[in-house]
Formats: structure tokens, C-alpha cells, sequence
């Protein structure tokens, strides 16, 4: 647990100087590593409520996909120690839903990165966005992109 801890602080700090304001830190293929980090873009440009929403689902689901894997380890411990035939049913089930529940947070996780992926394409620069209307009872939305 602690190795996987101290592996995201390092890749939160992989793009460390804009910490010290010295602007972003850029890969070897010119792409910056902050662009990576679902929510810090957002939050760097200023767009506090929408950076510190997305940060806070992508953080919400490592640390819930990890929480559910190490309960399922718990339990699969248990059920390979465990003699009794009912026991070993029921740690069994148990197991098998908590790595079905981290399941479901990698693939909150990696949606949460896509749609920051997307967000970064479309709405960084004022080239795309999001226009919607009410009309006669009816919500339409329209996504634009110019090129």
C-alpha cells in the first residue's frame, strides 16, 4: 500500500514545476504531463468548480477501486483459510462482489479520464463548446467544434 501511494505522489509531481510557477513540464514529445491529470487543467486555468469536480470523481475512484481490491484480498485470505463448507460459500460471494464493486471504479475511473481527455479537445480553447435551448417543454443541447 505504501509503494502504491508513493507512486501517485510521484506522478503527481512528474509535472512538479508548474508548482514552482516555472509553467507546465513538457514530455519528450512536447504533450504536457498536467494535461494527463484529470481536473488539474481545469484548475489551472481557473475553472475552480468544474477542475476540483472532476479531480475529486477521479481520486473518489482510485481510492475506492483500491479500497475494494484490498477487501477482496481480505476475504479471499479468509476463504482459503477457512474449513467450514458455508463459510467458504459465503467469503467466497463476498470476494467475487468486491472485485466486481472494483471493477466498476476502474471503469469509472478510466470513463472520468476520457471525459477529461474530451473536455481538454473540445472546450479548452473557444473553438468548441456546449448550446442549449428549452422549447415548448423540450431541452435541446447541441455540441459545436469548429475547426
Amino acid at each position: 500500500m505504501p509503494a502504491k501511494c508513493i507512486s501517485i505522489v510521484m506522478i503527481l509531481l512528474l509535472g512538479g514545476s508548474w508548482l514552482a510557477g516555472e509553467g507546465e513540464t513538457q514530455l519528450s514529445k512536447g504533450i504536457p504531463v498536467v494535461e494527463f491529470i484529470p481536473g488539474l487543467p481545469q484548475l489551472i486555468s481557473g475553472k475552480v468548480l468544474k477542475g476540483s469536480l472532476i479531480l475529486g470523481v477521479c481520486l473518489t475512484t482510485i481510492v475506492g477501486a483500491i479500497w475494494k481490491n484490498q477487501k477482496g484480498n481480505d476475504y479471499y485470505d479468509q476463504y482459503l483459510l477457512s474449513t467450514d463448507v458455508e463459510e467458504v460459500i459465503e467469503l467466497r460471494a463476498k470476494a467475487e462482489k468486491s472485485y466486481r464493486s472494483r471493477n466498476y471504479f476502474i471503469i469509472g475511473m478510466v470513463s472520468v479520464w476520457i471525459l477529461h481527455l474530451l473536455d481538454l479537445k473540445f472546450f479548452k480553447n473557444k473553438k468548441g463548446g456546449v448550446k442549449g435551448e428549452v422549447k415548448n417543454n423540450s431541452l435541446y443541447f447541441g455540441f459545436y467544434y469548429s475547426f
